[in-house]
């Protein structure tokens, strides 16, 4: 997980946004499940509908609203799996030094 480019100026708050990679390392494939991404007001989702194969992985990329928050793969437990505690991460990043505001347009 790792934080991605924000915006070069703003007028509000910007999310944060991250790029989220799950892997399954187990030794079967997994069936299908949801990712849950929860830094926020709200949850953020995605699907992984075709699971994964033994061995493999993909990202993606989220925004939050938080700099604290967890990652939860499987978040509604469809996986048979033999270790579920490396199913969730927690995260903190610093805050860091937001961009400058955008200049205000001037009247015509």
């Amino acid at each position: 997980m790792a934080p991605a480019p924000g915006p070069p100026c703003y007028n509000y708050y910007p999310p944060l946004c991250l790029t989220v990679c799950i892997a399954n390392v187990g030794d079967l494939a997994a069936g299908p499940f949801t990712v849950s991404v929860d830094g926020g007001w709200e949850p953020v989702t995605w699907r992984v509908y075709s699971g994964l194969a033994a061995g493999d992985g993909e990202c993606d990329l989220t925004c939050v609203t938080s700099f604290v928050g967890s990652v939860r793969v499987d978040a509604d437990d469809e996986v048979r799996e033999s270790r579920k505690h490396n199913n969730i991460l927690q995260f903190q990043f610093p805050t860091p030094t937001p961009p400058p505001l955008c200049p205000t347009p001037s009247p015509t």
